[in-house]
């Protein structure tokens, strides 16, 4: 079976992707497939906490208050105290 050529558009956010640009708009964009700004625009509330965010947390909290504080869900609080805490 053939394989279908990709879109001009999906081409066009190829090339953008791996210029580390914005796929939406073509804005220098980090490591993440869209900037801020469009990230913004789409509904994402906020972008994922770096190490040093998670490495400032005080853990006596709960994950609850830990997720609220960052913008994130109590899976993801839960996950890192398990990944920093665990044997």
């Amino acid at each position: 079976m053939k394989q279908k050529e990709p879109s001009k558009q999906r081409r066009w956010q190829l090339i953008r992707l791996i210029q580390g640009l914005c796929q939406r708009c073509g804005k220098f964009s980090d490591w993440r497939s869209v900037c801020d700004a469009c990230a913004k625009k789409s509904g994402v509330r906020k972008r994922h906490p770096t190490p040093a965010t998670w490495d400032a947390v005080d853990w006596s909290q709960s994950n609850n208050e830990i997720a609220s504080k960052l913008g994130v869900t109590c899976f993801a609080a839960r996950y890192q105290r398990i990944k920093r805490f665990s044997l």
